[in-house]
């Protein structure tokens, strides 16, 4: 089987070009770093051939998790073939990585994407002469409209049987005597560890630790490369790293200058003037927290929840259907409990909250799609720096409102290890959609304004990650600040097909979890609640097995004003999800509404501490799992003890103040 890899700079159109090969329907959307890790499947038209989506990158300079993704690849796997995609309205940018990867040695074909928007804009493209230029294919394609895709693939599919490399060989003055002088003396140790000779040289020149670690290099050698190192800077006057740098960007420059026309257009103007406006230094954070407001307006607003009570309705009208039907067919009293109250009403509880949830990533959708979420990484660069993260952090963090998993997958994206542990440990202060039933329902209960309290509690859960992270920032994680890198893509208007997709793929994963861990835990509720330890049908739920494990562990949280062993029960279950909090306290009750559950507390403050241990407490098992793969056993076990005293004291705090108000 043939093996093919797939780089680009991130937003280049990457992981739309992967889905359309490959039939994949991987993340897409106008925000850079949407591919944290490589995933590979078979061409569609072409079940031989293996196509690997790569994170993507700048460079293949070791300072980023991503790039030693894509570099330990590139390098020890050595594919048959790179598919290096551009995207052509920044393809100074982009070739610069492909300098790179034609120094590997590896069979390359390049994409040129976007080649439909640089047309429209009154640009064109001449392709044969960056062929000439770099010794590859070089083909225009558009991956959002389905052109050049059959070349693209015929291209790099004979590049991998023929084997055919580039010759190209961009430096010039003291840079280009370097690098030859380099290449042949770094070459037994390079080829020792599978490297090309070029790239070896090159990256050596430019001070690459880890790779001059690896070669091993002899003596004579080590001298030859300072020499070399003190030519390049004393003839250029730049640090040797810079100068190689600028000495790439001269041949992409002269390049792009014969081969590419980009035309001033009136919609790059709009966008200036729109930039302006949305980043500006006094008008971006407003009109973020104004844009931030209105999306939770319309989510938790009289949209979402007049949707949501909708679908509540329909779940209990279905309920009771089937009771009817099964106590017209005289079945089973123990069966039809756990058929009505552990599946329907417990599973139910959850699903009724999806059009919320819809309404919540339809939003995002738009945003993310449109090009405005990475601006928002940019305004709030300065606000994160505080506090020890940068811009990078964005990205995850907002992805955590969706689900933790992922956003701490995303978290790879942050260049160095400090900020990445600190933005995963910031993370369960980001409350997921999980937990957008469970407060909503308890919003509604003990709340005029549901929608304002929504707000304010999601607002107190960030309050209080920012306060740790202050801490955490003068305390564990003291080190230098890193600098953020980010680029801004272009406006879009949203398509349908990407957002029906993006929306499909979270209301799927909401879904498939309603039915598999949120099913499980619901039937194992009912299962504890129905029988004793021995196994014999309880009188009440109140003498089950569950009763007796949720009396035991109720003493902890009397301090918080609770000691109804149900809301202990629905705690533990919602460790596995937090969904379940609600689908366990339908079964206990034997209700859906905000009625039965405010019966279980004694005082509106106990209630109110109730709401603000479960915003807080330690995300789901799948969580902690993301983490403890991403880090290590013993960050995640600090994190789950490090969440739990935060809930619990902070729920303490609430429930002692709310009592000497009152």
């Amino acid at each position: 089987m043939l093996r093919l890899a797939l780089i680009g700079n991130p937003n280049s159109g990457k992981t739309t070009l992967f889905n359309l090969l490959t039939g994949s329907r991987a993340r897409v959307g106008n925000f850079p770093g949407v591919t944290v890790e490589r995933t590979s499947r078979a061409l569609k038209e072409r079940a031989d051939v293996e196509l690997t989506d790569l994170p993507g990158i700048y460079s293949l300079s070791p300072y980023s998790a991503e790039e030693l993704v894509t570099r330990d690849f590139l390098t020890d796997e050595r594919p048959d073939a790179v598919i290096n995609i551009i995207d052509c309205t920044a393809a100074e940018r982009g070739l610069y990585l492909t300098l790179q990867l034609l120094s590997l040695g590896l069979p390359t074909v390049v994409a040129f994407n976007m080649a439909d928007e640089l047309r429209a804009g009154g640009g064109r493209i001449d392709t044969a002469a960056f062929s000439a230029a770099l010794d590859v294919p070089c083909i225009a394609v558009s991956a959002l409209r389905k052109s050049g895709i059959r070349a693209l693939t015929d291209a790099a599919v004979r590049a991998a049987q023929e084997k055919s490399v580039s010759s190209v060989f961009p430096y010039t003055g003291v840079c280009a005597a370097a690098v030859r002088a380099l290449r042949g003396a770094v070459a037994p140790a390079a080829e020792a560890v599978g490297a090309a000779p070029l790239f070896a040289a090159r990256k050596l020149l430019e001070g690459d630790a880890p790779l001059e670690k690896r070669l091993r290099l002899p003596p004579s050698v080590r001298a030859l490369l300072e020499r070399q190192r003190a030519a390049v800077e004393r003839e250029t006057g730049f640090d040797c790293e810079s100068a190689m740098i600028d000495n790439a960007y001269r041949f992409i420059t002269a390049l792009c200058g014969k081969a590419l026309h980009r035309a001033a257009t009136p919609a790059a103007r709009v966008s200036l003037r729109a930039d302006r406006l949305l980043t500006g230094r006094w008008t971006g954070l407003p009109i973020f927290a104004a844009v931030m407001a209105a999306v939770f307006y319309l989510t938790f607003g009289p949209l979402g929840s007049g949707l949501s009570e909708l679908a509540g309705q329909g779940v209990e009208s279905l309920a009771q259907l089937l009771e009817e039907l099964l106590c017209g067919w005289n079945v089973n009293a123990v069966l039809r409990a756990l058929l009505t109250d552990g599946l329907v009403r417990g599973v139910g509880s959850v699903v009724s909250f999806l059009p919320t949830i819809a309404v919540l990533f339809t939003l995002l959708s738009i945003l993310e799609d449109s090009g405005y979420l990475a601006r928002a990484a940019f305004i709030t660069d300065r606000a994160l720096g505080r506090l020890g993260l940068s811009g990078s952090s964005f990205a995850p963090l907002l992805l955590g409102f969706g689900c933790t998993v992922p956003a701490v997958m995303a978290a790879r994206t942050v260049p160095d290890a400090r900020s990445r542990r600190l933005t995963v440990l910031l993370l369960p202060f980001v409350s997921c959609s999980a937990k957008l039933p469970v407060l909503t329902l308890f919003a509604a209960a003990f709340f005029r304004r549901p929608a304002l309290a929504l707000f304010l509690l999601y607002a107190a859960s960030i309050a209080v990650g920012l306060l740790a992270a202050q801490v955490l920032k003068k305390t564990l994680f003291r080190t230098a600040d890193s600098p953020f890198l980010m680029e801004l893509p272009p406006y879009r208007l949203p398509t349908l097909r990407t957002m029906m997709q993006y929306i499909r793929r979270r209301i799927g994963d909401f879904i498939r979890k309603a039915f598999s861990v949120i099913l499980l835990a619901s039937l194992a509720v009912w299962f504890l609640q129905s029988f004793d330890f021995r196994l014999r049908l309880a009188v009440s739920p109140a003498d089950s097995m569950l009763a007796d494990i949720g009396s035991a562990l109720s003493v902890l949280f009397a301090p918080l004003g609770w000691r109804d062993w149900r809301l202990t029960a629905a705690l533990l279950t919602g460790l596995t999800a937090k969904e379940a909090v609600l689908s366990t306290l339908a079964v206990l009750t034997g209700a859906e509404g905000g009625t039965a559950v405010a019966a279980l507390f004694a005082s509106p403050q106990a209630a109110a501490a109730f709401c603000v241990f479960v915003l807080l407490y330690p995300p789901c098992v799948a969580a902690m799992a993301a983490v403890r793969r991403e880090t290590s056993r013993r960050f995640a076990s600090a994190l789950f003890v490090f969440q739990t005293a935060v809930a619990y004291f902070c729920a303490l705090a609430v429930y002692r103040v709310g009592n000497w108000l009152a």
